[in-house]
């Protein structure tokens, strides 16, 4: 039954992603990385990307899989100690800290949005933005608290990926970042949640 399930998500997936690929914009969220964490990617690869960038404290919250997501959606109680997908990796290093929040899919979870933030000791604000400006060119929006490329929307409304880079944010952390980048696919999140509601509806 649960074979069946993530075939027909998968099938779904599929479906639905082709749809969106007709109306994406320029904003194609594999086009955006930071120290190697990018959207859309596994856990496996943003483990290994926090390895590889000297973020050696890691530690995984645990969500519910694409299969135990339909359940809940079909009003079914899944225990918190059952849960077999991940929902969010924190990574931390001496230079950085990272938090990645992942959704449900049929192939797995993957990454829908990456807080990146550079703490004292990392590169400096010049040197962020040189390459920044470098890998993506001038962003399409730009003001003194942040740098916005792809989605250019309120917050709230964006439906497409971006990034966005905040120099000296407001941060009421012990470690406070002098910078924070933060990328975001609320296509990928909402392709998520569109399988799994129809995938749901079948079963009520």
């Amino acid at each position: 039954m649960k074979a069946r399930s993530a075939l027909l998500g998968l099938i779904i997936w599929t479906a639905v992603v082709a749809a969106d690929a007709t109306q994406a914009s320029a904003a194609d969220s594999s086009a955006y990385q930071v120290s190697g964490f990018r959207l859309g990617a596994t856990v496996e690869k943003i483990q290994a990307a926090a390895t590889k960038s000297d973020l050696i404290t890691q530690s995984v919250v645990r969500g519910p899989s694409f299969e135990q997501a339909i359940m809940q959606a079909q009003r079914k109680l899944i225990p918190g100690r059952d849960y077999a997908g991940v929902r969010m990796v924190r990574a931390r290093g001496e230079a950085a800290e990272a938090q990645v929040t992942f959704a449900p899919t049929p192939e797995g979870p993957r990454a829908i949005k990456i807080v990146y933030d550079v703490l004292p000791g990392g590169p400096d604000i010049p040197t962020l933005e040189a390459k920044l400006l470098n890998d993506y060119g001038a962003p399409n929006q730009r003001s003194e608290r942040e740098w916005v490329w792809g989605d250019t929307g309120a917050f709230y409304s964006r439906k497409n990926a971006y990034l966005e880079f905040r120099p000296n944010p407001v941060s009421a952390g012990v470690r406070r970042p002098i910078a924070t980048l933060i990328l975001a696919d609320p296509a990928l999140q909402e392709r998520s949640r569109e399988t799994i509601a129809v995938e749901a509806a079948k079963g009520s």
